[in-house]
């Protein structure tokens, strides 16, 4: 077991829960947080057929359906004060130290806060620029190694705050209980968006699994949040983005390649090329990103 965590008024009632479940089952602490985090996701998941296997008994899950009720209710008092709260982040950042999460650290949420007021504040108005599938057009934000997508929900509260109109929020990880961590949290915030357990660096395109999250609360905000399994590339808006984000370095490439100098000519005679490559070398090609 972990060493004693430092309590706080927000998150002592469930990390006392857990702590307790994880002495009496002989587990670590992280791995029964993400029980948690699976049965929270289960519980409002659209598709029940997806649901993560589940290695406990009846008496157990009632325990980690408290621990659910906890929760909530410890949200819904912290929200009261701020605007967004990461109290998964919090906890999961406590037992970080353990061999398989090697210390990860999540960015402090009071500078998530400055960073997401810096980027988007005297922005005047944000209008929507892609269409993000059920949700319509929308600004998207995204985070290609979002965590527990602390700057995500910074950024969402601005937007939030400003009176535009919701953006598309896009949570990308490599850690699978980071991407948990970020469906819980866009979930409980009431954000629209998706999280995509993939790596960024070498197959953006490719998809582990993923989240849709909050389709319920749109067109009508009075829905029930959900959460949607999605395994498919062709499922996500960040995978079908960065597959045309590489079509477009494969056409970048392609062109570079039809406008190298022609070889020297054998026999003495200096490389002409024709007006057309000329015009072609001087147009910059337009790369549309986020």
């Amino acid at each position: 077991m972990k060493a004693v965590i430092p309590r706080s008024d927000v998150t002592g009632p469930l990390l006392k829960e857990i702590e307790d479940f994880a002495r009496v089952h002989g587990r670590y602490y992280s791995e029964v947080l993400e029980s948690l985090l699976d049965y929270i996701i289960f519980c409002f998941c659209i598709d029940h057929t997806s649901a993560p296997l589940w290695r406990y008994n009846q008496e157990d899950t009632e325990k980690f359906h408290h621990m659910m009720v906890t929760y909530f209710r410890m949200m819904e008092e912290a929200l009261v004060h701020r605007s967004w709260y990461d109290m998964f982040g919090d906890l999961f950042m406590a037992w970080a130290g353990d061999k398989k999460y090697r210390g990860q650290c999540f960015t402090p949420m009071d500078m998530c806060d400055m960073m997401a007021h810096v980027t988007l504040d005297g922005k005047g108005s944000m209008e929507p620029t892609m269409q993000c599938r059920g949700f319509g057009k929308r600004v998207v934000v995204s985070d290609c190694a979002c965590g527990s997508s602390r700057t995500l929900l910074a950024g969402h509260s601005v937007f939030i705050s400003n009176g535009w109109r919701k953006p598309y929020l896009i949570g990308e990880d490599l850690d699978a209980m980071c991407c948990k961590m970020s469906a819980v949290n866009m979930l409980v915030h009431g954000c629209y968006g998706e999280v995509v357990c993939h790596n960024t660096l070498t197959s953006p395109a490719s998809i582990m699994f993923g989240y849709v999250v909050n389709e319920g609360l749109y067109p009508f905000q009075p829905g029930l949040p959900t959460v949607r399994f999605i395994t498919k590339p062709e499922q996500s808006v960040a995978c079908m983005t960065w597959e045309r984000r590489m079509q477009q370095a494969r056409q970048m490439q392609q062109l570079a390649d039809r406008n190298k100098p022609e070889d020297v000519l054998p026999v003495g005679g200096a490389v002409a090329a024709s007006a057309e490559s000329q015009k072609e070398k001087q147009s910059p090609l337009q790369l549309t990103l986020w």
